[in-house]
């Protein structure tokens, strides 16, 4: 978080004088959604380091406004409470990895909306993403991602290209990074416990001033279960943490974006501009993140399309623990 989001989200506070139902976190996010150019989508958010803000946590705390009092949780939807019961139960019997070395593997597919500002114009594209990511426990490890821009809106293509210089062809590249490179999330770190582990996701998505904590919660849930190596029992208190956010929701039965059978699950970010939706599917035989996606419910005014429309989505294709980098 920088420091013009702290400012803003602070004096956002002192403006509303903390009302009755503390519900600031729709409105902060409102007041700083302020981008000259953004992507909305996985590929920082699968990359980024989900930290305590310690300025705006202890100032808020300070206010008299814990953790608990920002965002009361009361539950998911029956229909979804009974679905990620029978997760937990699923992913509580799943084989542990074996003592982790080596790199901690990922292959996604899916593709993400650019939004930047050329020439006093607001414009976007839909870009196409292939990724492959390989961290070891130091930070250490490598990146190999090919991008194409498959669409564009409010410009043409040559102008996207000239302006921002995104490559046509998709090519691969390949960048390695050395230790501290890339986030390591330690389990060990991670309580098993539901209601410990429901405070440690609440306070990272607390701060993170995106959008409503129950929304951020309902991410950090999914990143986390889209990463390999996590014990059986962590994975499985994962899902019953999820359970406790207000507004998830069953979609049912569906398939992913490479025909695979799942189960989806869903909560809705009521948002100023627009509404959005944000969706797991899981394996129902092994309780696996097969895919999420990020789904506009109702038209923006900073995008001219259709609604509903995936303005992101990541399939997961492979995970695991290898030994070494290829």
């Amino acid at each position: 978080m920088n420091e013009q989001k702290i400012v803003t989200a602070l004096d956002q506070l002192e403006r509303n004088r903390i009302p009755d139902d503390l519900d600031l976190w729709p409105r902060i996010a409102g007041q700083v959604r302020q981008p000259t150019g953004r992507h909305i989508g996985w590929p920082g958010r699968l990359l980024r380091r989900v930290t305590i803000g310690i300025v705006t946590l202890s100032v808020l705390l300070a206010l008299g406004l814990g953790t608990r009092l920002l965002w009361p949780a009361r539950g998911a939807t029956p229909a979804a409470l009974q679905v990620l019961s029978g997760l937990a139960e699923v992913a509580a019997a799943q084989p542990a990895y074996p003592e982790e070395a080596g790199y901690r593997y990922v292959r996604l597919e899916g593709h993400y909306l650019w939004m930047a500002q050329a020439e006093e114009q607001l414009t976007s594209a839909l870009v196409a993403v292939t990724r492959e990511l390989w961290v070891a426990a130091d930070g250490s490890g490598r990146i190999r991602q090919a991008a194409t821009p498959q669409a564009f809106f409010g410009t043409t293509e040559q102008a996207w290209r000239e302006a921002f210089g995104t490559s046509a062809n998709g090519q691969a590249q390949t960048q390695a990074f050395g230790p501290g490179g890339l986030f390591y999330e330690g389990y060990s770190a991670l309580p098993t416990d539901r209601d410990a582990l429901f405070d440690v996701i609440r306070d990272r998505a607390a701060v993170a001033l995106e959008a409503p904590v129950g929304v951020e919660m309902f991410i950090l849930i999914g990143d986390l279960l889209r990463e390999p190596g996590a014990p059986p029992e962590l994975r499985a208190a994962l899902f019953k943490v999820a359970s406790r956010i207000d507004g998830v929701e069953l979609l049912g039965d569906v398939t992913d974006s490479f025909g695979r059978v799942g189960v989806a699950l869903a909560i809705t970010n009521n948002a100023d501009d627009a509404r959005e939706r944000l969706v797991l599917i899981f394996d129902p035989s092994t309780s696996a993140l097969l895919e999420d996606q990020r789904v506009l419910l109702e038209p923006a005014a900073w995008l001219d399309v259709e609604t509903p429309f995936v303005l992101s989505r990541t399939t997961v294709l492979e995970t695991g623990l290898v030994e070494s980098l290829p």
